[in-house]
């Protein structure tokens, strides 16, 4: 545990990204959050040193 705490960040700074999450999870911007997750996956396949994806097309929807 001690550990753990000694690399989070500060309190206030981890304060302010969980309210940074929450107002990306409240948006309502559904499109453009929807864009965001597909490009993140597609980036994530992409640039992996396995030619095993993470995110493989027939899981959509049942894993991720």
């Amino acid at each position: 545990m001690r550990l753990l705490e000694q690399h989070l960040p500060p309190a206030e700074q981890r304060a302010e990204l969980v309210a940074l999450l929450q107002s990306w999870i409240d948006g309502d911007d559904v499109a453009e959050q929807q864009e965001t997750g597909e490009y993140l996956i597609r980036v994530l396949d992409e640039d992996r040193l396995s030619s095993r994806k993470l995110f493989p097309p027939e899981l959509k929807g049942v894993t991720w």
